[in-house]
């Protein structure tokens, strides 16, 4: 099955055969490298693939160096589309299920494969798999189940079973892997359960794995790993320091690792050969790394070979190898050869050696760990249920919350190592655990107490061997006191530990106090806290842990303290320099720190940690520049500028901390791993309040990120922390400009602001990736900054903003991202703002940035805006997206806003112009392949309203065939409830030979009333070339369901909406487009947009925020301002007018109560008995001005009795009135009689009025 278009859900498909070998065959004989997929994305898009089966595939190319790639599944899809896949089976239950034979050496199976897609495989099969060539190694290597070599965040391999993995071939030197793994961050790989790996081969370069690390900073826990009863030779080579090959249960080359509680056992009888073997084999020397509560048994005997076989493999060349925690674990090997463990190029025999050679490991065992069953045909891992076992609650709590089988462990025997947890039968050979929070320095010289908390298997010893307390002054010798029983019991309780300075002669300020606490257990097990104490027994210690904890008797900090040349301080970060002080110091105020000279010479040496506090608390710490510029700068491996857990802190670069000048400049000049400012969280515990503003940020090289919010000790690894901000910063020359993760879900990181940033350098300063990275926030604003000019020649998908997985309630607005590109020919492309939250319920906001010049030459899409992924209710609106471009000439997409996941995303008010690709490949009438303004993947309910898109131009490259663009695409017939209003979709865009359609708008084929479209009131804009550009295109078959009339469209639409009236509200024209330019697309005025459109919910202004009208609003997205004509008075009334008489004249006041000028260009001719005798409006046409007006007069001249009247049209470019009346009563005139009846005045009688009807006969 192969995949090229669309958002892909694939369910329970069956490729192949279970149950037989060979039911799907390949061959060939061709010398050209040949891929056979089982199921193959292609797409750009997410990946849901859930309980499909692949099997019975039999590939072979015996023709000379024939190279195959036998793959079950592949997601080649885009970096930012993540890939779903649980429940699936690949390699069905016969030996040869999915077998290879073929001749290359490059030559390969593998089960599942992502070199690009964030991947989640959950609970999938893996199994018989078999080749008999490839000597490839990492993610080349002969045979692999799970090969995930993607350099992208947020990985999980879970549940996965992987068995029967095999190369036959007998002298190559062939590398069989379970899993191989690169990422990027934030990545777990767990509960997974690998066995039966095997190669036949002799060759000492040959590797078997269960699981090889080749990158990423990820955490391997609860993993069960059997291998090597089936690999008779000892393949590989004696072991060295930096040696991998050999069979190796964990081969850790590379990463930034954590191994916890993973159960490992390597077995089998090598009958021949030199090579060794490790159940863990650690290889690198300079990465953060931590091994806790594994277990690690090596059970391979030698039959005939000669090869030693190690329990473990680390390293180094001196103890306490740099980024290594080692502790709590449990190694045995037994067998012929056997050796503990293998450091600094030398074989180290038992675990007291070990422990002195590494200079850690004082937690640890070396005993067997009784497992049910690990030689089994299906080996158990399990701890014995009723045998005897060190693993059962020896261990050590480091937040793993389950074991391999998905029990509680807190509510087992907390806490039991290795993969498995249970209520076993223990073997109590450990003294108690020993935990406490460390005492912070203190102005005070009045007595402590440090309180602990004590665990024991067995119970912690009382009486005369209770827990002590050492402490000493400065170096003088120890002295202790007994610890009482506070709270809980000997097995679990709390603990008082006092610290009596009179027993040391009592302190004063800069005494160092130094301690530790040792406890033992009634088997007469001891232990230390920290470790390393050497005791007969509680109240006899010879020697005491070299490290001890310690606080001082310190100074007290407040007020204002000046740092720079000629200060009592001169550094932040070097020895003797304020950071140190500090840490050794308490805040009884706020602290202001004043740089009064350039620091030239930081080292980096200390980190600003929590700053210990007496009084109220929570008081802040400012660092800026004063009297002038300033300049910090120096040389270290890491973060130049580490604040560890260190809360509300303030770096602000104007000076004196009084404005938004960008005065301070931080350099780190190293070439190794700098990074310039770290808010590192330590622990669990968040680090709040910091805020890094009005600086100018310059990193060493651009391999590692410039400014990181993380984890602390593991730099980039998922972090705590709330309410940072960087604010006002210029950021240069690094990987990515500011990164912050605070992993996935829960999020980690809450209230992050981005804010007025400039990440736009070119050069040697560019950002090389990513300008602004987060992941795992809740609550973010990226609002105002600059992104641009990243690095277009490496092979990455550089992004402008990227919102990752775990990031909601985020607003991203009013940015400008620009200039970002790749010239390289691969497959890549980058993306201006990327959307990749990962929550269905992500409350995201994107409002007002600038996205333009976004550009690849590669074989990938190209995107301006990218939303994928679950995401949904969420608006994109009043973006101005342009210059979208893909010159790659294999002709490979250009999206300007891409919709790929969600459901109800409102996307309205957006411009979308100059979107583009090269037409020299062809074949690209497709949905993937093509150029779409707006482009809709996948999701439902997506509401795209009053947008503006403008394609337009002629394709850049050789003219070619079978082409495709859109100003709006849908993509499936799945998208549906669809509602697509007050849109103007314009496409002029030319180039071409046969089978082309540039067309405003495109619709999937196939489609029924089932869609649900809402689809009315858009005008569509299309050239006159009628073979290649039409009103719209249904489907991907060229030359079928070509619209080239909108009663053609309308009459599609229509059967995609229930009630089939679709487009019946449309306009559509071959005319100019209305807007002021190709790029500016807002209407020209006078056009008549301007009044045509629907009010619709949820858009109450326009791109400009200006107001719509809540009538007659325009279409598109900018609301064209209109004159608003108001006539006063309506009716004009003259009422009575005597027949034959004319009134006076009476007048019409037209005015403009709109926001722009109104035009005046028709009124109906007045008639009898009206007549139309002047007034200011009476030379048509004529405009009035907002807030102006004109009149029009008017007479009446009545020539019959009874009631006139008359209806004057007004023709006007606004909205409002568009007519009024004229009105007027004929009357009789007056009548006079009185000579004749005597009734004149003066005459003495008295005077009658005549009635009506009387007047009426005599007038």
């Amino acid at each position: 099955m192969l995949f090229q278009e669309g958002n892909i859900i694939s369910n329970g498909n069956t490729i192949g055969s279970q149950g037989a070998a060979g039911s799907l065959t390949f061959s060939t004989t061709t010398t050209t490298a040949t891929d056979v997929y089982g199921i193959h994305n292609f797409t750009s898009n997410a990946w849901t693939s859930n309980n499909n089966t692949v099997g019975g595939i039999s590939a072979t190319n015996l023709g000379a160096s024939g190279t195959i790639q036998l793959i079950g599944m592949r997601a080649f899809t885009g970096s930012a589309a993540t890939w779903s896949a649980t429940g699936n089976t690949v390699g069905g239950n016969v030996g040869t299920s999915i077998q290879l034979n073929a001749t290359g050496t490059a030559s390969l199976v593998a089960g599942m494969f992502t070199s690009n897609a964030p991947a989640q495989l959950t609970s999938n099969t893996i199994r018989n798999l078999i080749s008999n060539i490839g000597t490839g190694t990492s993610g080349g290597a002969s045979v692999i189940g799970i090969n995930i070599t993607a350099a992208t965040p947020n990985h999980t391999l879970s549940q996965n079973t992987i068995s029967n993995l095999t190369n036959t071939n007998a002298t190559a030197a062939s590398v069989v892997t379970g899993i191989q793994f690169t990422g990027s961050t934030a990545n777990t790989v767990e509960r997974n359960f690998i066995y039966s790996l095997a190669v036949a081969s002799n060759s000492a370069t040959a590797e078997v794995n269960g699981i090889r690390v080749a990158g990423g900073t990820t955490v391997y826990r609860n993993n069960m790993i059997a291998i090597g009863a089936f690999i008779g030779n000892a393949i590989g080579a004696a072991a060295s320091n930096g040696g991998t090959t050999g069979v190796n249960g964990i081969n850790e080359f590379l990463g930034t690792n954590s191994f916890f509680h993973n159960s490992v056992y390597i077995g089998g009888s090598p009958s021949a050969g030199t090579g060794a073997s490790f159940a863990f084999n650690g290889s690198q020397t300079v990465n953060t790394r931590s091994f806790r509560d594994n277990i690690f048994w090596n059970a391979r005997s030698n039959a005939g070979a000669t090869g030693s076989h190690y329990a473990i493999k680390i390293n180094g060349t001196a103890p306490n190898p740099a980024g290594l925690t080692l502790n709590n674990n449990l190694y045995f090997a037994n067998g012929t050869g056997a050796v503990f463990g293998f450091f600094n190029s030398l074989d180290v025999a038992n675990i007291g050696a070990w422990r002195t050679a590494v200079g850690q490991d004082s937690g640890s065992f070396e005993s067997n760990p009784q497992f049910v069953d690990p030689t089994n045909a299906t080996p158990d891992l399990h701890l014995h249920p009723s045998n005897p076992t060190v693993a059962e609650g020896n261990g050590v709590d480091v937040g793993v919350l389950n074991d391999f089988d998905g029990q509680t462990r807190s509510g087992l025997t907390p806490v039991d190592i290795g993969a498995d947890a249970g209520n076993f039968v223990g073997i109590d050979l450990a003294g108690p655990n020993i935990t406490y929070t460390a005492l912070g320095n203190t102005t005070q010289t009045t007595d402590r107490t440090l309180v602990v908390t004590l665990t024991d298997v067995s119970g912690v010893a009382t009486g005369g061997l209770a827990p002590r307390i050492y402490y000493r002054k400065n170096a003088d010798a120890y002295v202790s006191q007994a610890c009482t029983l506070a709270t809980g019991s000997v097995t679990n309780g709390t603990w008082n530990c006092p610290i009596g300075y009179a027993g040391v002669g009592g302190v004063v300020t800069t005494d160092l106090i130094s301690y530790f606490v040792v406890a033992q257990d009634i088997a007469g097990n001891l232990t230390s806290n920290p470790a390393g104490a050497i005791a007969t027994d509680v109240n006899t210690v010879g020697t005491p842990p070299a490290s001890p904890n310690s606080y001082r008797i310190a100074p007290a900090f407040s007020g204002t303290i000046p740092v720079g040349s000629g200060q009592t301080y001169l550094s932040l970060t070097n020895a003797g320099g304020l950071f140190e002080a500090l840490n050794n110091g308490v805040a009884t105020g706020n602290i202001v720190v004043d740089i009064t000279s350039d620091l030239l010479a930081e080292t980096g040496t200390h980190p600003l940690n929590r700053i210990t506090e007496e009084g109220v608390g929570n008081y802040t710490l400012s660092i800026r520049p004063i009297g002038a510029a300033r300049a910090i700068s120096g040389s270290f491996n890491g973060a130049l500028i580490r604040f560890a857990g260190a809360n509300r802190i303030t770096v602000d670069g104007s000076v004196g901390g009084l404005g938004t000048d960008r005065s301070l400049t931080i350099t780190n000049t190293s070439v190794t791993t700098p990074s310039v400012v770290l808010f590192g969280s330590i622990g669990t515990t968040p680090i709040t309040d910091g805020t890094l503003r009005n600086t100018i940020i310059t990193n060493g090289v651009n391999t590692s990120s410039a400014v990181v919010i993380s984890d602390g000790t593991i730099v980039g690894n998922a972090g705590r922390f709330a309410n940072i901000v960087i604010r006002n910063n210029e950021v240069r020359r690094a990987f990515v400009g500011v990164f912050a993760t605070g992993g996935t879900t829960p999020q980690g990181g809450t209230n992050l602001t981005y804010e007025q940033n400039t990440i736009n350098s070119a050069g040697a300063d560019a950002i090389r990736i990513i300008g602004l990275y987060m992941q795992g926030v809740n609550g973010a604003t990226v609002s105002q900054n600059t992104v641009g000019n990243i690095d277009k020649a490496n092979d990455e998908t550089d992004v402008g903003i990227w919102l990752a997985s775990g990031t909601i309630n985020a607003t991203v607005s009013r940015n400008t991202i620009s200039g970002i590109g790749y010239t390289g020919a691969n497959g890549f492309a980058p993306v201006g703002i990327n959307l990749t939250p990962g929550a269905a319920s992500s409350n995201l906001v994107i409002t007002g940035n600038r996205v333009s010049d976004i550009s690849t030459n590669g074989g990938a899409q190209v995107r301006g805006i990218a939303l994928s992924g679950a995401s949904s209710d969420l608006p994109i609106e009043k973006n101005d997206v342009q210059g979208i471009i893909n010159t790659n000439p294999g002709t490979f997409g250009a999206y300007g806003i891409d919709v790929s996941g969600g459901n109800n995303v409102l996307v309205s008010n957006n411009f979308v112009s100059n979107v583009s690709f090269n037409m020299s490949g062809g074949g690209a009438f497709s949905t993937q392949f093509g150029v779409f303004g707006i482009r809709i993947g996948a999701g439902t309910g997506h509401r795209i309203y009053n947008n503006s898109v403008n394609l337009s131009g002629a394709l850049p490259g050789t003219a070619n065939s079978a082409l495709l663009s859109a100003a709006f695409c849908v993509v499936g017939t799945t998208s549906t409830g669809l509602d697509v209003r007050d849109n103007i979709f314009a496409n002029n865009i030319t180039g071409g030979t046969t089978s082309i359609a540039h067309v405003p708008v495109f619709l999937p084929s196939g489609g029924t009333a089932a869609m649900n479209l809402t689809w009315n009131n858009n005008a569509y804009f299309f050239g006159t070339d009628a073979a290649r550009q039409g009103v719209g295109q249904a489907g991907t078959t060229a030359g079928t369901n070509f619209f080239t009339t909108l009663p053609a469209l309308a009459a599609y639409s229509s059967i995609l909406s229930g009630a089939g009236t679709n487009d019946n509200a449309s306009q559509a024209s071959t005319a100019a487009v209305p807007f002021i330019s190709a790029t500016d697309l807002h209407l020209q005025p006078g056009s008549p947009l301007s009044t045509a459109g629907v009010p619709l919910a949820g858009v109450t202004t326009d791109i400009d925020n200006e107001t719509r009208s809540a009538t007659t609003p325009s279409i598109g997205a900018d609301e064209l301002p209109v004159g608003i004509l108001a006539i006063t008075p309506s009716p004009v009334d003259f009422t009575n007018v005597v027949v034959g008489a004319t009134s006076a004249a009476q007048a019409a006041t037209l005015s403009n109560s709109g926001a722009a000028p109104l035009t005046i260009s028709a009124l109906s001719a007045a008639s009898a008995p009206f007549a139309q005798v002047g007034g200011t409006c009476s030379a048509l046409p004529i405009t009035i001005n907002p807030g102006s007006n004109c009149t029009i007069t008017y007479t009446f001249s009545p020539a019959a009795l009874g009631s006139a009247s008359q209806t004057i049209s007004v023709t006007s470019n606004g909205t409002g009135a568009t007519s009024f009346d004229l009105t007027g009563i004929g009357a009789g005139g007056p009548v006079d009689q009185s000579d004749q009846l005597g009734l004149r005045s003066g005459h003495g009688g008295p005077v009658q009025c005549q009635s009506d009807r009387h007047a009426e006969q005599h007038g």
